[in-house]
Formats: structure tokens, sequence, C-alpha cells
């Protein structure tokens, strides 16, 4: 009896060939497609959502370590040396060059300030000035200049001037050439009106000169008579200034503990000359620096001369002209 087939109504057999390739090449239908679907992942369901995954396991790789750097050697920073502070030297209160004095009338009498004189005021350089007061009114007069002491030298004439109304005259000059000592004096008709001076008793008076050189002033020295040649005492700077009763004498540079004596002479030497009581001590450098009180009797011109023997020539009060 024939094989009975059944069949199904709208259901199609499929060809043997389609079969075959389903099952044993994996492929599908739809022609040349060879894309593949890929196994579900452990955990999960074939067309579901992926189940947790698993941590990874850690990497124990070693990180490199960095070479160590030895820290830097520190280098001490040396201290400075301080340099050493100077010793100051000493300031003189004025212009070591400087000349001024005051011209007085009425010795004898009544002294009366006539003004003053004042040569080297901002340099050493032989330039000066004068203001005259109370003098008669349009009158000439002459100033003159006479060195120490004045056996041995003369005047000689610096400028002639003429007063005003008033009796007042003022003027610049330029004193010659040379180391000088002395006395500056007012002149009118051969007659003395006023000359340079101090006197203790009088307030108003003005007196500051530089200590020179006895050896080399006006020009040839000033000893009248000659004596046994000894050395000149050193002197870097020297200054003299009178106030009132008060001598105020400075030494820089002279012989080293050494003692210096004060002495006053009129212009004419000669039993015109006090020393006065006061000494003037040097240090180890030649320095001093001492008030002294003077006398009322005396001159005006001033020297400081050592005590020693043999004694060196020392010093006059004074001013230079180049």
């Amino acid at each position: 009896m024939p094989a009975f087939k059944r069949q199904f109504p709208g259901v199609r057999p499929l060809p043997l060939l389609t079969i075959l390739c389903v099952f044993a090449l994996g492929c599908g239908g739809g022609g040349n497609n060879t894309a593949t679907t890929p196994a579900p992942s452990p955990g999960s369901v074939a067309g579901g959502t992926p189940g947790p995954q698993p941590p990874p396991l850690p990497i124990n790789t070693p990180m490199p370590q960095p070479t160590p750097v030895p820290p830097p050697t520190s280098t001490p920073i040396p201290t400075p040396i301080p340099n050493p502070t100077p010793t100051p030297t000493p300031t003189p209160p004025t212009n070591f060059g400087m000349f001024q004095a005051t011209l007085f009338s009425g010795f004898g009498t009544t002294l009366q300030n006539r003004g003053p004189v004042i040569v080297d005021a901002t340099a050493i350089d032989g330039n000066g000035t004068v203001q005259i007061t109370g003098a008669a009114a349009m009158t000439s007069v002459t100033l003159s200049f006479c060195p120490f002491p004045s056996g041995k030298y003369v005047c000689f004439t610096v400028m002639t001037l003429t007063t005003d109304t008033t009796g007042a005259a003022q003027a610049a000059f330029h004193i010659p050439s040379g180391t000088w000592a002395g006395d500056f004096q007012v002149t009118t008709g051969g007659n003395i009106f006023a000359t340079t001076a101090f006197d203790t008793t009088t307030s108003n008076q003005s007196y500051t000169a530089a200590l020179q050189p006895q050896t080399t002033t006006n020009p040839n020295g000033i000893n009248q008579f000659p004596v046994p040649a000894v050395p000149q005492d050193p002197l870097a700077s020297g200054r003299i200034t009178v106030a009132g009763s008060t001598a105020q004498v400075s030494l820089q540079g002279a012989v080293p503990s050494a003692i210096y004596n004060l002495t006053l002479c009129t212009l004419a030497d000669g039993s015109g000359c006090f020393q006065q009581p006061t000494t003037i001590a040097t240090d180890a450098s030649g320095n001093a620096n001492i008030s002294i009180p003077i006398t009322p009797q005396g001159g005006d011109i001033i020297l400081v001369e050592r005590s020693a023997t043999p004694a060196g020539v020392g010093f006059i009060a004074g001013f230079q002209s180049p």
C-alpha cells in the first residue's frame, strides 16, 4: 500500500539543503551574510540582560621607584668681615686757614670796636675783607700790615679806601704772597686810627688765627737776632681762638708727648712778652686741645713754643697767602 504522507495545511516542507545548512554549517537564510551570533557571556541568558561581571583580578605589577636624590649639601654662608671704623680726625670749629681780628681804637682810655679784618675766610688764598666804623666822614684811610717783630720788619700798605658820610668803609683786598704774623693798622693823616688786638676785658672782640712755623714767617722768621740753629717743630695744623679771657689752643701733629707754652707778645717783642702759667701737653700723636686762661697784660701776638732742651722752634698765630 502506498506510503501515507500526512499534509498539514499551510505548512511547506523545508528543502533538505536548507536543513543541512542550518544544522551542519550554521548559516542562516539570507544569501551571502556571513555574520555569526556571539555566544552568550557566562552568567547571562541568551537574548536577556547580561548578569553581573566578576571584578577583575588585581594586577600586582610593582611600580617603579624613583632614584633617591641626596639632599643638597648646605654650604655655610661666610660671615662678612666688618670694615674697621676709621679713627675720625678732629674737626676744627672753623676754617683752619682763617684769620680774624678786631680793630680797636682808644688804647689807654676806652677801647672801641671799629670793625673786623678777615683773611682766608673760605680758603687759604690770601683774600681778605675789612670793615671800618667811627672814622671821620668822607676821609681817605689806609689799611697797612705790620709784621712781627716791628724791630725787624716795617709796615706795608695793603690798600686805601674812603669812608662814607657816616665815617664807615668796607672793601676787599689781597695780601702779598707769604706767611704772615703781626697786626693790621688803619691810619689817617699819618696817625693810627685803629689796630687789630684783643683785650680780656672786652666782650665784643673776635680773634682767631692759624698757627704758622716761626722759621718761615714774615718771611724770614720772627727772631730779631741770630740764634743757634735748631729744628722747626712739626705741625699738621693748629689754631688759636680768643674769647674774653680764655684762649682755646688746638694742635695736630706736633711733637708727641711734649709740653708747650703759650706766650703773648706786643708788636715790638722784647719785654712785651708774657708766658701764661697753663701749659699745653700733647698726646702720643702730637695732638692737644685745651682752654687756657690768659692774663690782662701782654699783647695780641701769640706764640706757642715747646719746653725742652734743646728746644725746637715753635709756632706763631698768623695766616698764609699763596
